[in-house]
């Protein structure tokens, strides 16, 4: 197996980058680093992170703690209550590293931080590890949650996501049915 590659054979190269930071200076070094190895996304705000999350579906993000209006730790705060960013690493850039300034990053859910100004080579090492990991922990719930035959749901996933699934049929006064069925015999 290439060192670029995880189980499920989706390539680290194919990844998408978003690197958040209000100095234009900042993202274009920044981009300038990664954009050889990944793809690569800049915004310059805070505001912009959701929506433009809804349309490239990055898989990591890098982000500046001092932003415009909105703060780099509020944005991740928001991504992280999303259910569908909240897996996404983010780690921050930043040149405040004091003890408080840390701990509010990982408060906030942060995967980690880089100091600036950024080591080339920190920064793109600790870039491919979260990359790594969250690649493999996809493949895992893959392998977890779906059939290796027929790609379908299994029983494990069923039995964790039932309960949750006739909770919110109840509270929305619905039905629900499941069929399962056995092929081995």
């Amino acid at each position: 197996m290439q060192s670029n590659e995880v189980n499920n054979n989706k390539l680290i190269d194919d990844s998408i980058i978003l690197i958040v930071d209000d100095e234009p200076i900042n993202a274009t070094v920044i981009e300038g680093l990664l954009a050889s190895h990944f793809k690569t996304h800049t915004i310059n705000c805070g505001e912009e992170v959701m929506s433009v999350c809804d349309s490239i579906k990055p898989d990591l993000i890098l982000l500046d703690v001092m932003l415009g209006s909105m703060s780099g730790l509020d944005v991740c705060k928001e991504l992280k209550a999303h259910p569908s960013y909240k897996d996404i690493p983010v780690i921050f850039v930043t040149s405040t590293m004091d003890i408080e300034s840390e701990n509010a990053c990982w408060e906030v859910g942060a995967s980690d931080f880089v100091m600036k100004p950024v080591n080339a080579s920190t920064l793109t090492h600790r870039v491919k590890t979260h990359l790594q990991n969250k690649l493999r922990t996809e493949f895992l719930e893959m392998m977890t949650f779906h059939d290796q035959l027929t790609g379908l749901y299994n029983r494990m996933y069923l039995t964790k996501e039932i309960p949750l699934l006739i909770k919110q049929v109840a509270r929305d006064k619905g039905s629900v049915g499941a069929i399962m069925l056995d092929i081995d015999y």
